[in-house]
């Protein structure tokens, strides 16, 4: 028989949703026209540390060592009095996962192909300072402080450590673990020092967020700092720094460590009318600082005022540690500088670019040329300064000097074209939900518009024209991130009064109405969106997200079809399509789906999850544990796959392991109700009713009107027998949740245990016709149906369950019965055989078996299945007395008294094995340990007349005799 309580939603997290993440195919050809370092093995080991450290949106202008007063930055101010600063350092972009990239190749983002955060993931075909310097016999390591440089996004290429986990101690919803500060990332840092520091030579990279916006620095510093809170946030970074310094000097390897300390871009700071960056590519986002601190390599309290750029730390580092490699890059050594050796520049001309307008905003890009006099940016607005005479770049010369312009645009298009000769061309990749929302809780827009990189600048506006829009965008970006979801659309709102044919407002807008559940209002700027832009892949893939949370599979089917006929590569329409059949039912389908998005991207750890949803759903428990435990091990933080993977270890019966799941799950999301939910149900079948009972008493502090809370409080009350206790709760889950099956399935069960055959029948038949094709419902019901002698209806039952799911051993099990019971011998034992072909190893199918032989009067084939049984369970009762039947009807008494002897050993309870064992001891002879026994039965159970009955024999013949 089967009745399982339906307590716990086990398939979740894989409805998706969002926008596209571009990648890399292709190969790294040979840079004509770039700089070549060559390289060839040396015997010498490396005979120093390097540590990069970067700080993110970090303006050179604002640290004391580059003349600024407002701040104290003591610590960088003594780094750069022991070392070389560099006055006139430039960005190539200031946007962070590019900017990184350039850092770590020495190459133009033109070249290694990263354009933007989020939407490109680095290729492998790229060769990294980690990985030259790995091979160079260096460990490397590495800490971040922000999701945008995430391992997704490969930037862990060549490092042995890529420690990227964000704020473990925060709660974990998709808008948060997204940074953490410094304190953090200097704390892990010194935890790997500690370690490893002092075992060989190191590459240690140290990324830390903290001045990127929003500012908010920690105390003293948010007080100190009241009037200006991104020094605040730069001068309490430069404290942590101390800590790290401190711990290098602790074990002695200060100065045997080579230091170099930049930033990927700078900030606006209003400047331009920029608040922050990304946007705009002046230099108040462009310059960075640029140190270096090595006491036996480096000069001390050295200016050097040479513009030079974060493309020549790669080659500068690689020729301080003496290795020689073949790599064509753009970068260049500072190491002539560095020494005195070299006084005159290094380049004539140096290429900038933000492309994130474009695929963020819909914008125009914005390319520019700098060389020592002048500054020109390509925009559809183009711009000229005089970086002699303006360096503030106020003063647009464009008009007045449009020969001069037009001379630099075409030295920028040559110096592209050389830099582009070995381009790395990337692949549109998806960017899922989760990616999107981290993305924009920094602040980042995170979308793309899906019109093409190479179409004319003039098709786009000017992001000076835009701009005024900027605060609206950011601000309503800010608002949900911080979930006040009303907010967020005013901002929004107030963009479409400026520009009502803007398409990412539009875009956005239908993502947050979809998110509150306002799905009317998402569909029509969906809609909106596509009519302004039919092209807009994201908005075809959200649409079909909105109508498979509303039902209309055949709509969602059709929105991803047409982003799949603009972008065949969107994985998450793909995704998305095994989404819809997954709802549908259509399991082969849904997988087909799961396993494309797979092989489109190996890494995509929701994947996994979604595969092991699949074999879940068909109750495949051991492949749904291989897959969610991948993608567990891909995403430790993933909290959907510490929930499946916790459901499956329930039903595989692993219920501490299964604990130990949810437990890791709630330390993640405290507040998540569904893992808080199932781990009720691990205890409740582990039978700690007390624990499930504060487990569900929590869920009910955090919302008390979840239907889910009180259907698994009534399974509680089910299973520790309390059935009359049982039935309000589900009712109250039906008063909230009037269709829920779960709850009409479970209340049937209730009824069933308190004799309520009728309520019980009723109640199952409801919930069939919410899920007619529920076999286990059909099943519950037959076994209903069975205890009411309505045996034809039992049948009907089962063969539907079996219909339904042919490999349902309960149901083929339960028909065998129900034949058993109508003495069709051989129905029964069909049905058995079946159940034993589907598991071969399950005690009541043997037993079952060797019954119906032992009807059919074959006692040798109900002999083989009994012992079968008693193999699987040497202590089940039932085989060791169905065995001890059979052989007293063989007349092998001495064998049947041993198994019912050995039946009263383990079950001194149980009257009917000293029934049995009586019978055989009176058939023997043996009258006085029959009446012995026979009386033990009878005091066991005073209303069993078989016993008594036979008692009376006994003692009738022990007087004739």
């Amino acid at each position: 028989m089967i009745e399982t309580l339906q307590c716990r939603k086990i398939v979740k997290g894989i409805i998706k949703t969002k926008v596209v993440l571009f990648g890399f195919l292709g190969f790294l050809i040979l840079l004509s026209g770039c700089h070549n370092i060559s390289l060839s093995r040396q015997a010498k080991a490396p005979n120093f540390n390097i540590l990069l450290i970067s700080i993110d949106t970090l303006r050179a202008d604002h640290l004391g060592c580059y003349g600024y007063k407002n701040i104290q930055t003591p610590v960088i101010d003594q780094v750069a009095r022991e070392g070389a600063l560099f006055s006139h350092c430039y960005t190539p972009t200031p946007v962070t996962l590019p900017s990184h990239l350039s850092i770590m190749t020495g190459l133009y983002p033109l070249s290694h192909g990263v354009r933007n955060n989020g939407t490109f993931v680095a290729g492998p075909e790229l060769v990294t300072l980690a990985e030259v310097l790995k091979e160079r016999g260096y460990q490397t390591a590495a800490f971040v402080g922000s999701f945008v440089l995430d391992r997704r996004f490969g930037l862990d290429q060549g490092f042995d450590t890529f420690d990227d986990y964000m704020n473990k101690d925060q709660e974990a919803t998709l808008l948060l673990y997204n940074e953490r500060k410094a304190e953090d990332v200097v704390s892990g840092a010194e935890k790997w020092l500690r370690t490893n520091g002092r075992n060989k030579p190191f590459f240690l990279w140290m990324h830390c967020f903290d001045p990127h916006a929003p500012y908010e620095p920690p105390q003293p510093f948010a007080t100190k700092y009241k009037d200006n809170l991104y020094d605040g946030e730069i001068a309490y970074t430069d404290q942590m720094l101390g800590k790290l310094i401190a711990c290098l000097k602790e074990i002695n390897i200060w100065d045997q460590t080579l230091l170099i300390l930049t930033a990927d871009h700078g900030e606006g700071l209003g400047e331009h009318n920029e608040k922050t960056h990304a946007i705009f590519i002046y230099d108040s986002t462009l310059r960075v600082p640029l140190i270096f601190r090595h006491p036996g390599l480096i000069p001390q309290n050295v200016e050097i005022s040479q513009e030079v750029t974060l493309l020549d730390i790669f080659p500068t580092v690689l020729e301080l540690a003496g290795v020689k490699k073949e790599i064509d890059i753009h970068g260049k050594s500072l190491t002539g500088l560095l020494t005195g050796k070299e006084n005159k520049p290094l380049r004539e001309e140096f290429f900038c670019e933000t492309y994130y307008p474009l695929y963020n905003h819909g914008w125009s890009p914005l390319e520019g040329l700098r060389t020592k006099e002048w500054v020109y940016i390509r925009a559809p607005k183009p711009e000229l300064y005089n970086m002699i005479e303006d360096r503030g770049q106020v003063k647009n010369l464009y008009s007045s000097h449009r020969q001069k312009a037009e001379e630099l645009d075409k030295q920028m298009e040559a110096l592209k074209r050389r830099i582009a000769r070995g381009k790395v061309e990337s692949k549109k990749m998806v960017m899922d939900q989760e990616t999107a929302q981290r993305l924009r809780s920094l602040g980042y827009v995170a979308t793309v518009h899906e019109k093409a990189e190479n179409e004319a600048p003039g098709l786009h506006p000017d992001p000076k024209d835009m701009i005024g829009t900027l605060d609206y965008l950011n601000m309503g970006t800010y608002y949900f991130s911080q979930g006040d979801t009303n907010k967020a659309i005013e901002q929004f709102l107030a963009v479409l009064k400026v520009n009502p044919n803007d398409v990412f407002t539009h875009f956005v807008l239908g993502y947050i109405y979809d998110q509150i559940g306002k799905t009317d209002l998402a569909i029509k700027e969906f809609e909106e969106t596509l009519r302004l832009d039919p092209r807009y892949v994201s908005a075809y893939n959200d649409l079909g997200t909105v109508y498979n949370r509303l039902g209309q599979y055949d709509k969602a089917l059709e929105q991803f079809r047409k982003a799949l006929e603009l972008n065949p590569d969107y994985t998450e329409s793909v995704e998305n399509m095994g989404v819809v059949y997954f709802a549908m039912k259509d399991y082969d389908q849904a997988l087909k789906y799961f396993e494309q998005s797979l092989r489109m991207n190996p890494k995509n750890h929701k994947a996994y999850n979604n595969i092991g949803s699949v074999y879940l759903a068909w109750g495949d428990y051991k492949k749904a544990k291989e897959y969610l435990e991948k993608a567990h091990q891909m995403n430790p933080q993933y909290i959907d796959a510490y929930n499946n993977l916790g459901s499956v270890l329930i039903s595989l019966g692993e219920f501490d392991q299964a604990i130990e799941k949810f437990r890791g799950l709630l330390k993640l999301n405290p507040k998540h109700i569904e893992g808080r939910i199932n781990l009720a149900s691990a205890y409740i079948a582990k039978e700690k009713y007390e624990e499930a009972l504060k487990e569900l008493e929590e869920a009910q502090k955090i919302n008390p009107n979840i239907p889910k809370i009180y259907n698994c409080l009534g399974t509680l009350y089910v299973r520790s027998g309390k059935f009359a206790e049982a039935v309000p709760q589900f009712q109250k889950t039906l008063a909230l949740d009037p269709n829920s099956f779960e709850a009409h399935y479970n209340l049937g069960i209730a009824y069933f245990r308190l004799g309520e055959l009728d309520s019980s029948i009723k109640e199952y038949q409801e919930a069939l016709r919410l899920n007619p094709s529920n076999a286990s419902c059909h099943v519950n019901l037959g076994i209903a149906y069975f205890n009411q002698q309505k045996i034809d209806e039992c049948i009907a039952e089962y063969q539907k369950a079996l219909q339904l799911d042919p490999r349902n051993v309960e149901a083929a099990i339960n028909l065998g019965v129900a034949y058993y019971a109508q003495g069709k011998y051989d129905l029964a034992l069909q049905s058995y055989l079946t159940a034993e072909s589907l598991s071969p190893n399950n005690l009541q199918v043997h037993v079952n078996l060797g019954m119906t032989y032992f009807a059919q009067g074959l006692l040798d084939q109900a002999e083989q299945e009994y012992k079968k049984g008693l193999e699987i369970a040497p202590t089940c009762l039932e085989a060791l007395i169905n065995l001890a039947i059979l052989y007293a009807n063989l007349a092998k008494y001495d064998q049947a008294i041993s198994y019912y002897q050995e039946a009263v050993r383990l079950y001194p309870q149980s009257h009917l094995a000293y029934y049995g064992l009586g019978y055989c001891y009176f058939l023997k002879g043996e009258i006085d340990q029959a009446i012995e026994v026979l009386q033990k039965a009878i005091q066991l159970q005073p209303s069993y007349i078989d016993a008594q009955m036979l008692l009376d024999k006994v003692v009738e013949a022990k007087g004739k005799k």
